[in-house]
């Protein structure tokens, strides 16, 4: 099924949209909204200041093991089609982020183990 804009803290990324039938259009450009006061601040942040040809957007994230705060460049393209690790600058746990491919299926062990 479709899945919701990944959230990173009070910012939800916005890579495309769909239709009610699910068809997904393409955005020409990577938008972010956000509930926050402080939108200058987040976008002045979020600036892109990579100097790789691909990496042309930024994304930040909050990490839910040690609550620091990571901004990374990423590709539009893997971010709008692709699918996304990223790695916690502060105690290096890999993030799953986006995945458009569906090439990950994750399970959760604690169910089973209950049973």
């Amino acid at each position: 099924g479709r899945h919701p804009p990944p959230r990173f803290g009070n910012t939800a990324l916005r890579a495309g949209s769909f239709d009610d039938d699910g068809a997904s259009h393409e955005s020409p450009e990577i938008r972010f909204t956000t509930t926050s006061k402080s939108d200058e601040a987040l976008k002045e942040e979020l600036e892109v200041k990579s100097e790789s040809p691909r990496r042309t957007a930024r994304i930040a994230f909050t990490c839910d093991r040690c609550g620091g705060r990571t901004i990374r460049e990423v590709n539009p393209h893997a971010l709008a089609k692709g699918t996304i690790f990223i790695q916690c600058a502060h105690c290096d746990k890999f993030h799953h982020l986006v995945d458009n491919l569906n090439l990950i299926e994750e399970y959760d062990f604690r169910e089973e183990a209950e049973e």
